[in-house]
């Protein structure tokens, strides 16, 4: 078995499937020249060892000589063992001059079986097909090799019509496997050459599954397309199919495009580009492949040339070239077509832009361009990165840690910064899981001082620094209401899940004075995670003393300006211009609910959000040391500059700006109020203060870049060039390349 061809398996196969068929496409006796109903059919039988008497055997019709007497018996016997009245059968008998009355008998003996109703039961379950589709995969799914599947398969009672079956479910096996396997290949390829209804069973699928082959997944979509290509190399399948293709922009979507390529590259990888192309160029099968080349339209002759040489298979765009070549000018430059179903269509200008002819210049790396290249970057590249690190070391910055791990204390003072407590409580700052919003500057109240040993020109920035908050996670990022933020009553709050109502018995105030609020569970506004994790930590300047050592206290004026030194840091224009403008409004007081709660209702954010405008200051207390403005309730720059999420765990977020020069020597002291907790997530707080450069704050990491990149493409030219002098490649030199001019 083992050495017999396989071409030759292919036909005893073939045989053996005609011989189960019963033969039933090869009649003995043609159909138009069967004239003979088969009950009146004789049947010779002779023996082999017989003498044969032609003209004996062949006279089956002879003359009885007492036929009456016999017939008359033949009554009596019929009547005695039947029961029947041989009268009325003899009656019947009297027409038939060649012994018809048996006949007749026997056509009245047959006749209620004739009238009788015949009941014809449908099986409307299905459970036929169900159960043949199931022995099916299990047979596709449980075989070794693809000669055993096809053998159990071929076994099966598939009755005709059936075919079908058999090929949807082997291209469902193939489409669920994570990569395409040969074995179904070669079943269907058996399956093709052994009997012809499966060809016709495979080109209607072939039909089917490119019309829906926007259904499959990527997966999917390529291994049902490398199965059809090893039916059309194998030659299994006729290339006819290939007329179900039309390769055109309007009539292609992008997963029949990613068919239509692995279809093909599968082709040109077995067959080769030569006898693809020679395959393709086959007059006879013009029609076919009209579609898959087409010629009727320059727009979609562009089209499918662009498609072919995007996979790597212009080669197979040879005619296609010259037939858009040798078109027409007028049909090209056409401002407008119409289309076979009748649709118009806008065509393009022929012109040298629009049709993409346009001249273009490419270098060729010799290398005095290689090395020419990397020396101008590199000396380009290092004075910037220059530049930008000394930019960034004029800088003046200055950082306390007053929360969380590796905090500033009292046993690691510097002469710079430093830390002490309002009430004398060490680490008063630093706060535990219970500690957070109380706004008391006894319990978590703290001193930063800033010893200035640089100047600081104006504008000094005031920042507070979180570490490992993730404002960039998504749950967190998407829990909001921009229409709520906007000051309108949203039509759903779903948006600001999980935090869309304050937890129980929580107490909402009506104003800043009140000692005691209401109870309940409210409606947040606004809502969400962003909104309601608010950084509520209170900075205020609480004393400068000048290089002279004169100390200005927050109620002092500071001298050279009119500002008392509790308003040198100012806390406007902090945020966007445009988030200001169009991004967050209040809601207008007729829309107000009594079932809400608003931001300067809440007892964690309501000393930092001015409920409205002309509020009078509280030292030590609120956020503002000045009357309110315009900017109160969600139009707060504070809580505009908090709701601008940040895209790293370690951010700084503006709080205010001193617009006052302040001299070296200078010490800086803030009042915190620490009330926001980050213990629970192991994060660290820190405040802040920079002045900035042309190009931002302090940012080393920018110069010393371009540094490395110029250093990096001056080494490279160096190298090149003493590797072009020392060992330079003859071959590569452009003097020996012919050029073509195009005129």
């Amino acid at each position: 078995e083992g050495e017999i061809d396989k071409r030759v398996q292919y036909t005893i196969e073939g045989l053996f499937a005609i011989r189960k068929g019963g033969f039933a496409d090869y009649p003995s006796v043609h159909e138009a020249l069967d004239l003979v109903d088969s009950n009146d059919q004789i049947t010779h039988e002779l023996g082999l060892e017989d003498d044969v008497d032609v003209e004996d055997k062949l006279d089956v019709f002879r003359f009885d000589l007492e036929f009456a007497k016999n017939e008359k018996m033949w009554g009596e016997i019929k009547k005695e063992l039947l029961g029947e009245d041989s009268d009325d059968e003899d009656g019947g008998d009297g027409d038939d001059e060649s012994g018809g009355g048996s006949d007749d008998s026997d056509g009245e003996d047959e006749q209620p079986s004739t009238n009788a109703k015949s009941v014809v039961i449908h099986d409307f379950s299905e459970q036929d097909l169900v159960n043949l589709r199931r022995t099916i995969y299990l047979t596709i799914m449980s075989s070794v090799s693809h000669e055993e599947c096809a053998h159990k398969l071929l076994r099966l009672n598939i009755r005709p019509g059936q075919e079908p079956e058999i090929c949807a479910m082997l291209i469902d096996c193939c489409a669920q496997e994570r990569t395409y396997l040969r074995y179904y290949g070669l079943l269907g390829q058996r399956f093709c050459l052994v009997q012809r209804e499966y060809q016709a069973a495979f080109d209607d699928s072939f039909a089917n599954q490119y019309a829906t082959i926007h259904r499959l997944e990527t997966n999917k979509l390529r291994n049902v397309a490398k199965f059809f290509a090893h039916l059309l190399f194998s030659d299994a399948l006729p290339w006819t199919v290939f007329e179900y293709i039309r390769l055109n922009e309007q009539e292609t979507t992008s997963s029949s495009r990613i068919f239509i390529k692995i279809l093909v590259q599968e082709l040109s990888e077995h067959l080769g580009v030569q006898k693809l192309k020679l395959r393709f160029l086959d007059e006879f099968m013009a029609t076919t492949f009209a579609g898959l080349f087409p010629k009727d339209n320059p727009r979609n002759t562009r089209f499918a040339i662009n498609f072919f040489t995007s996979i790597g298979l212009g080669g197979l765009t040879t005619d296609l070239r010259e037939h858009l070549k040798n078109a027409p000018k007028l049909l090209m430059a056409a401002p407008s077509a119409r289309h076979q179903d009748g649709s118009s269509h806008l065509w393009f200008a022929d012109t040298p832009f629009k049709q993409q002819k346009l001249k273009a210049w490419q270098p060729i790396l010799t290398p005095n361009w290689v090395i020419g290249t990397f020396f101008v970057v590199g000396l380009i590249f290092i004075p910037i990165g220059i530049i930008l690190r000394l930019e960034s070391d004029n800088v003046v910055e200055y950082s306390i840690q007053y929360d969380g791990d590796g905090k500033l204390d009292s046993s690691n003072q510097d002469p710079i910064v430093s830390i002490r407590s309002v009430g004398g409580t060490p680490g008063a700052c630093a706060l535990g899981d219970g500690d957070g919003n109380t706004f008391d500057l006894n319990r978590h109240g703290c001193l930063l001082s800033f010893k200035l040993d640089k100047d600081m020109k104006a504008p000094t920035f005031v920042y507070y620094q979180l570490d490992n908050f993730y404002q960039n996670h998504r749950r967190y990022v998407a829990s909001r209401s921009d229409e709520q933020l906007r000051g309108n009553q949203p039509s759903t709050r779903s948006d600001c899940d999980p935090m869309q109502m304050s937890p129980d018995n929580t107490v909402k105030y009506a104003d800043l004075n009140d000692n005691v609020g209401t109870n309940g569970t409210w409606n947040l506004n606004p809502c969400g995670l962003i909104a309601n994790s608010l950084f509520n930590d209170i900075f205020w300047i609480n004393s400068v003393t000048t290089p002279t050592g004169v100390r200005y206290t927050q109620t002092d004026t500071y001298p050279g300006t009119s500002l008392e030194v509790v308003n040198l840091m100012s806390q406007s224009g902090i945020a966007w211009k445009s988030d200001i403008a169009s991004k967050f409004d209040n809601i207008k007081d007729t829309d107000r609910r009594a079932d809400e709660m608003y931001l300067w209702q809440n007892p964690n954010y309501r000393n930092i959000i001015p409920k409205g405008p002309g509020l009078p200051r509280v030292l030590n207390k609120t956020a503002w040391t000045s009357d309110t403005t315009a900017n109160f309730g969600v139009k707060s720059e504070h809580f505009i500059v908090w709701m601008r999420t940040a895209g790293l765990p370690n951010f700084r977020k503006l709080y205010g700006r001193i617009d006052t020069d302040l001299p070296a020597g200078s010490t800086l002291e803030f009042l915190v109020s620490s009330n926001f907790v980050v213990s629970a997530f192991e994060g660290k707080k820190s405040l802040v203060l920079s002045t900035t450069s042309w190009f931002g704050g302090r940012n080393p990491f920018l110069g010393v870049a371009y540094i490395t990149v110029g250093s990096l493409c001056m080494v490279l030219s160096i190298l090149f060039f003493a590797k072009h002098k020392l060992s330079p490649r003859k071959l590569g030199d452009t003097r020996y390349l012919v050029w073509k001019n195009n005129q």
